[in-house]
Formats: structure tokens, sequence, C-alpha cells
């Protein structure tokens, strides 16, 4: 565990999050603990999906610049360098990055990595990117709205025109689908009212022996007004079963009230 003060954490970062990345054993065990994760193979099918559709078909990467924002071990860059992408890999974890770098060794002239805070972008110049993936809810590591709304602008300022963000994000009212979800709903409620610092869908858990790891779980609603106010009019969201295993037919209200999270993707126009 860090005792960096808490005034000293980087903007955005969570105590327990900042533990998550200073921890070398989270970094070397995340293939295998994530590795039979259904999550894992939705995203990658829908990923490839919406760049194909994007940039034509089986025109393949064509040089395209992705750029992978919390890249983790760097599973997308491992499907999307071969198909002709050039892929900026982007975490604040030395030791997410150095495993990613091992990983794609053999592949490293189509990939670059650079350890970074998605709250803190302005090492990435205006309009250099064809796509942003920001995927397995890591938007929702960070803490506080007005961070979120930061890292979303960086991206539709980061992206080219016609450009598109693809991004992933944990549904707040998944909690009532889970046994005690009506009280830990009510717990956040009364958090949001009595710290400033909370806010509507903040949770804290227990997590690989991390005591205090943070999530934010986002309202349907919320993602959306979040994006507009990015700069992105017109975002589409694809919800995901509670399992993560299937996408739910969207446009349809019980789809959204049940599901477990949701795809965004958002164009600049």
């Amino acid at each position: 565990m860090s005792n960096r003060p808490e005034w000293r954490l980087p903007s955005g970062v969570h105590r327990g999050s900042w533990d998550y990345i200073q921890s070398p054993s989270i970094a070397t065990d995340y293939d295998g603990y994530f590795r039979s994760h259904a999550m894992f193979e939705l995203d990658r099918r829908f990923v490839l999906e919406r760049l194909a559709a994007t940039f034509g078909g089986e025109a393949e990467g064509g040089g395209r610049v992705v750029v992978d924002l919390g890249c983790g071990t760097g599973r997308f860059s491992q499907v999307l360098v071969p198909r002709g992408y050039r892929v900026v890999n982007i975490d604040l974890s030395p030791h997410m990055l150095r495993q990613a770098q091992q990983k794609l060794a053999t592949s490293v002239a189509g990939a670059v990595f650079l350890r970074g805070n998605m709250a803190e972008l302005d090492f990435l110049s205006d309009q250099s990117a064809d796509a942003i993936l920001c995927m397995f809810s890591s938007l929702g590591m960070l803490r506080g709205r007005a961070n979120r709304r930061r890292c979303l602008r960086h991206c539709h300022r980061i992206l080219k025109d016609g450009g598109i963000l693809l991004l992933h994000v944990h549904h707040l009212w998944r909690d009532l689908r889970e046994p005690g979800g009506w009280g830990r709903l009510a717990s956040a409620a009364w958090s949001a009212i009595r710290d400033r610092r909370c806010e509507l869908g903040d949770t804290v858990y227990v997590y690989r022996n991390l005591p205090s790891m943070f999530m934010h779980r986002f309202r349907r609603s919320e993602l959306i007004v979040d994006l507009r106010h990015a700069g992105f009019p017109m975002p589409r969201l694809t919800p995901i079963d509670v399992r993560a295993d299937r996408l739910l037919p969207g446009g349809r209200w019980l789809s959204y009230s049940r599901a477990g999270g949701f795809f965004a993707e958002a164009i600049r126009r």
C-alpha cells in the first residue's frame, strides 16, 4: 500500500485506486485472473465490429491511430496491431504498461506505451487519433464527475473529425439485481448527501486483497449528458446483460432497466 498523502494523489484517483495502480501483483496476475471473463470476448467483438463499420469493412487498420485509455496489459493492441492499426497504449500503472510491453514485444512497431492519467491528457495533440477506446469500466475508475467530463472533453479534442470513441461503463441500477443491492444504493445515496466528495453511483469495495477499490456506476441519462457535454451530440448506447456475456436489444426500456452495463459509441462531427 502506498502512503502518499491524499492531496498528492493524481486528479480523479481515489486512494484505493492508487493502491491498485501501485500493485505489481495486480498487473502480473491480471490476464490469469480475467482469463475466462465473458466481457473480454464481448468487448473485443464490439470494438472490432465498430471500428470496421466506421473505417470501411475489411480495409483493416490502414495505419489508423487508436488510443487505448486504461490499456491494462495491452489486450486490444494484441488484436489491433496485427490488423494494421497503430495503438497508443495509456495507463497510469507502470506495472500494467510493463506487462503490455512484454506481451507486444514482437509487434512494438505498431504500439506506443505512455504512462498517463485519463483526466490529464494534455500531452496528446488535437485531432491526432482516429479512434479512442476506454473499455472495461476504465472511465468509472475516475473519481468525480468533473474529472470524468474532463476525460471525455479530451477525447473529443484528440479525435479527428469522423473519429469514434468507444467506451464501457457499469450501470448504477445493476445493484437492484444483486443481493443486498437496495441497501447499497440507499447507503450510496446517503453518502452523496452527507459528503460532497461522494456522488450517487460511487462505490468502494474489497477487490483482490485491496480493501477500498473505487468504481463509479453510471445512470444511462448521466452518461448521455456527459458525452453531450463533451461535444458528442448523438451518442449511441448499447445495453449489456448483467452477466456481461451478451448484448441486449437497444431502444427498449426493459433492456435499459436490467442492463449490467453499457457500451457507448460517439462520433466527433
